[in-house]
């Protein structure tokens, strides 16, 4: 049963260690998608809508703020948040190398993944 765009897991599941097949369970559940983003501006596009329709909120009326990540000095990927009402924050991380994109609620639960068929250079980011 659905709570908040997720699923009450302590009904799927007893209160069991989380041994592996119980975290395949879990990692199930969250939602994966493939997508090809082949610039920064559709990659930020695709983070936008993916964020704010968790949350349901506007487009258009939620700001984004973005940072670059560093591995050695070099970009690597950048960090996006989005802010609601209330003080909400969820955010996302794109790995550049690793070719996807990870989702967090306002809690750090991560909630979504998309796997990047095409993606933009992480390189182009130090420009």
């Amino acid at each position: 049963m659905p709570i908040n765009g997720g699923w009450e897991l302590s009904r799927i599941l007893p209160n069991l260690p989380l041994l592996p097949s119980r975290r395949r369970l879990i990692r199930t559940l969250m939602d994966i998608h493939f997508v090809s983003v082949p610039t920064l501006e559709n990659l930020r596009a695709h983070v936008v809508q993916v964020l704010c329709a968790h949350d349901r909120l506007d487009p258009e009326q939620t700001p984004l703020y973005q940072a670059v990540i560093r591995r050695s000095g070099k970009p690597c990927g950048l960090l996006f948040q989005v802010q609601g009402p209330r003080l909400l924050k969820t955010h996302a991380v794109w790995a550049g190398p690793e070719n996807r994109i990870l989702f967090y609620d306002s809690t750090g639960l991560r909630f979504a993944e998309s796997r990047l068929c095409e993606a933009p250079d992480p390189q182009d980011l130090a420009a």
